[in-house]
């Protein structure tokens, strides 16, 4: 992996951690910090009302994602550590990560919040990019050695 693409894993690495976090850790005093972050209870119990579900299930549902975002940041990581020349995996998580925001745009829509859908398909044309620069990467990789022997 050259470093632009390192980069940008570690990148996407903090913004998945830090907004599943924010999920958990919303308004909470730390030792040298106050981590404010955005209140998310009250933006989902609005969509749950406007959706008419049921607003006990706001917690468990932002739970639900800020697992899958963490977890998502380690698929990040575990790029930087142990993928950096697998193309098919670097190609496998900008899927992943594609697909993620693809779900929040359309409950987006669905909720009728066009801000946040402008801000997720802005993300999406990001991970356009990321899945550019790891295809360049990993060919960038494999032309630097010789295929076969003969070569």
């Amino acid at each position: 992996m050259n470093r632009l693409a390192t980069i940008i894993s570690i990148y996407w690495a903090l913004f998945w951690g830090l907004n599943g976090l924010d999920k958990f850790c919303y308004s909470i005093d730390f030792i040298l910090f106050r981590w404010y972050g955005k209140d998310r209870n009250a933006q989902f119990s609005e969509y749950f009302e406007r959706l008419n579900l049921p607003q006990e299930y706001v917690p468990s549902f932002l739970y639900l994602i800020g697992i899958w975002e963490i977890a998502l940041a380690l698929v990040f990581v575990a790029a930087i550590a142990f993928y950096s020349k697998n193309k098919r995996k670097l190609e496998t998580i900008a899927t992943i990560n594609a697909v993620t925001f693809l779900s929040f745009c359309g409950f987006d829509i669905i909720a009728g919040d066009r801000a946040e859908l402008l801000e997720h398909s802005t993300y999406f044309i990001l991970v356009a990019m990321t899945f550019f620069i790891y295809h360049k990467a990993t060919n960038i990789n494999s032309s630097s050695f010789p295929v076969s022997p003969h070569s």
